[in-house]
């Protein structure tokens, strides 16, 4: 096996070993281990050794790099939408980071296109290290308000998480100086999604308005008191179209900023 290979196996045990540290931590024990997360992590037992001895296009390896892909991206995203601070979770944070490197590595010595499979958990390390920054205590920035407003609802994080994937795969294809078909089509997919996610939450936001009206009027008069939830869907209505809209904006001008830099290289 090569150095590289060798290299890529080591970071993809990292992140193995970094995946168990943060699930033991969180137990007082072991035997505490939801059944689940204990499958997942022997999973993710399972990936280097894969690396070490398969090769990318065999069965082995697909499943060592989809294990890598998956695992640590989920397992990060859903420990930071369960609204605890970013930083206890920095286990997950560095393996999702290491997965990444691995993935990276392994598709640049296989000659192949490292997006989708390396965006993804880079995209949830970008995510959670911006969590960190404006919203943990210890952090120079401390914008709660920020922090808040990223992880109000489901939809809002969705269009968090789909920011740092692109945000990911714009700087791998800057790092790599190149840019192919598939990750051109795949950029413009994910960034198609953000305005549409925006609407989403502006259809839902309307729907929790219309819900919640009736309750205003309970009793023949206006109660002030009802008009919290009310609020709360206009705002979401509201605040996830401008999030949608401006992310969409400023990814497709990166793009298209980085597409043209691209070509003028290879001219």
């Amino acid at each position: 096996m090569t150095a590289a290979r060798c290299t890529a196996a080591i970071l993809a045990a990292l992140a193995t070993g970094l995946v168990w540290i943060d699930l033991l931590a969180s137990k007082s024990s072991a035997t505490d281990l939801p059944f689940i997360k204990a499958v997942l992590g022997g999973a993710m037992l399972m990936s280097p050794m894969f690396l070490a001895l398969s090769r990318y296009p065999t069965g082995l390896m697909r499943f060592a790099v989809f294990v890598l892909v998956t695992l640590p991206t989920a397992m990060l995203c859903f420990a930071l939408v369960g609204g605890e601070p970013a930083l206890k979770h920095w286990p997950l944070t560095v393996a999702a980071l290491a997965s990444a490197l691995a993935i990276l590595m392994l598709t640049e010595l296989d000659g192949r296109d490292p997006m989708p499979a390396a965006c993804f958990p880079l995209g949830a390390f970008l995510f959670s290290v911006m969590l960190t920054v404006i919203g943990d205590p210890i952090s120079p920035v401390g914008w709660p308000e920020g922090l808040e407003l990223t992880t109000r609802t489901p939809v809002h994080l969705a269009l968090t998480v789909l920011a740092g994937v692109v945000t990911a795969a714009l700087i791998i294809a800057a790092t790599r100086r190149s840019i192919s078909t598939r990750a051109t089509s795949l950029l413009r997919a994910l960034i198609g999604l953000l305005p549409l996610l925006g609407f989403t939450g502006t259809i839902l936001g309307i729907i929790q308005t219309l819900t919640a009206l009736p309750n205003v009027f309970v009793g023949g008069g206006a109660d002030p008191a009802a008009l919290a939830p009310v609020l709360a869907g206009l705002s979401t209505a509201f605040e996830t179209t401008l999030i949608g809209l401006v992310a969409a904006v400023c990814a497709g001008f990166a793009l298209a900023v980085l597409q043209s830099a691209l070509s003028g290289d290879q001219a």
